[in-house]
């Protein structure tokens, strides 16, 4: 987001052809649950592939367990992964934008959002009974954004990093290569 771009609206409308409309509160958060959905999978995916003896055992464990573990469990196994390869120096910023871009998904599921003071948003959201409020601004939601598109090229080169080289673990399927 540059200076050129003061709210969000306009920020969306130039990068996701989003319209400045009373809409675009609900199409901004469509567009960041997305993003949250597809960083998902791409975690489930990455943490499954040292723990699996071939590609379909970690299609298993990717979309039928690890889909059902929270997710600061799988986020914690994504650290300790990075920890055991050595890779925390190479992508250092996966885990802390993981973990805000999960918390903000799981604001939006589960409260609601209005527009404040100096086109601020504040999402309050209810957990056990507890209610919490989080104000983000434009610049903050846009930041977060953009590393979420950027960790999402970063969990995939990961993957590539940590693909067994090992020829048995890809599954034939029908006689092809899956």
């Amino acid at each position: 987001m540059d200076a050129s771009e003061p709210n969000l609206d306009q920020y969306l409308e130039r990068v996701a052809g989003i319209d400045r409309s009373d809409r675009s509160s609900h199409l901004a958060r469509a567009a960041i649950l997305e993003q949250a959905t597809i960083l998902d999978y791409a975690l489930n995916e990455l943490i499954a592939l040292p723990l699996a003896v071939d590609q379909a055992a970690a299609n298993l464990l990717a979309f039928d367990i690890f889909a059902r573990i929270p997710n600061d469990v799988r986020v914690g196994m994504l650290e300790t992964l990075m920890k055991d390869h050595d890779l925390e120096d190479s992508w250092p910023f996966v885990i802390p934008v993981l973990r805000k871009v999960f918390g903000l998904r799981n604001r939006l599921a589960h409260g609601f959002v209005e527009r404040v003071a100096n086109d601020r948003i504040q999402i309050t959201s209810y957990n056990r009974g507890k209610e919490s409020s989080v104000e983000y601004s434009p610049q903050e939601l846009g930041w977060l954004v953009w590393q979420s598109q950027v960790v999402r090229t970063e969990l995939q080169d990961m993957w590539v990093r940590l693909l067994p080289e090992d020829d048995d673990w890809f599954v034939v399927w029908n006689g092809a290569a899956w």
